[in-house]
């Protein structure tokens, strides 16, 4: 978590005797500690970097009046304040290199998943469908369930990380939703839930598709992925229906024609 991290830096730092770093560190620690007290909780990381984000606000303000002001004596210690911040803020990559990816992305995935996702968006607010998409991941440093992992938002998951869960923000979301609702299809988890580090998400996705089904929803298990998942929670018995078709179910649904269909009924 990014608290100890903090505390280990700031040891470090007292040993190296960089009275800038040490100092930074220190307000941000100080400010932690004081909100967790204030409010009786323990901070996780998004909350953490709320706090962590403000204070390299305020330092880039202040950069910016001490530049005005032609006071060089502060400018090189607020620009290494703000240098020593960006090492706990989420990378965000430059435009060319998000470019990049993205079209490697849509090379690699038939030249139409990221086209697609604009055009589907596009329709639902066409449509007055309530589109509801996560904005928060657990990043991950290694794809293993010991690996290191912070909480950031979805489109600024730094260069060399992975998303491998669905963070605190998004799963409220979700939740709501889904408890909310009468009908329901769950087809894909939303994290790598073979992993109990990263099945948090998924986990929190079964639970509120139990809650409803208690309160009279239908709810609908779709594919390998989400069947393996309501069974691994021992949850299975709790929905309407379970089925194996992940991609058959989903074609059926929208009304094409199966062939195994087709054949059973003669056609």
């Amino acid at each position: 978590m990014l608290k100890e991290k903090l505390l280990e830096d700031l040891k470090n730092s007292m040993k190296e005797k960089n009275i800038n770093r040490k100092n930074v560190i220190q307000m941000v620690r100080a400010g932690i500690l004081q909100k967790e007290k204030d409010n009786n909780i323990e901070l996780d990381d998004t909350q953490i970097m709320e706090i962590i984000s403000k204070e390299h606000k305020k330092r880039e303000d202040s950069l910016e009046d001490y530049k005005k002001a032609n006071r060089e004596d502060l400018i090189s210690q607020i620009e290494e304040e703000i240098n020593v911040l960006n090492e706990y803020l989420p990378k965000k990559m430059e435009k060319e290199e998000l470019e990049k990816i993205i079209s490697q992305i849509i090379e690699e995935t038939g030249a139409s998943s990221m086209k697609d996702m604009g055009k589907v968006m596009k329709l639902a607010k066409e449509k007055g469908v309530n589109l509801v998409l996560a904005t928060d991941t657990v990043a991950a440093d290694a794809f293993d369930n010991n690996a290191n992992t912070q909480i950031v938002p979805s489109m600024e998951i730094p260069v060399g990380w992975e998303g491998l869960d669905v963070g605190p923000e998004s799963i409220a979301s979700f939740t709501k939703v889904i408890e909310q609702s009468k009908t329901i299809l769950w087809n894909g988890p939303v994290g790598v839930f073979e992993m109990p580090k990263f099945a948090v998400g998924t986990k929190a996705i079964a639970d509120a598709i139990v809650k409803a089904t208690a309160n009279g929803a239908f709810s609908l298990i779709g594919g390998g992925d989400s069947v393996a998942a309501i069974n691994q929670f021992g949850l299975a018995d709790k929905v309407s229906y379970v089925s194996t078709g992940g991609g058959a179910l989903l074609e059926y649904i929208e009304g094409k024609e199966l062939p195994g269909i087709t054949a059973i009924r003669g056609k």
